[in-house]
């Protein structure tokens, strides 16, 4: 029989946990925007070739 372990976690570790995957969401979202600029770039210099 297994028993599901809670983990409880100090509201410091959450708050900690929870920063850190907003870190890693605007990471993504940056990265994105990023991609979207090069290639807006490499679009508008193939036209204008």
């Amino acid at each position: 029989m297994k028993t599901n372990k809670v983990i409880k976690l100090t509201p410091k570790q959450t708050t900690v946990a929870k920063s850190a995957t907003m870190k890693s969401r605007e990471n993504t979202v940056n990265l994105k925007a990023h991609n979207n600029t090069l290639m807006i770039k490499n679009l508008s210099s193939l036209i204008k070739r």
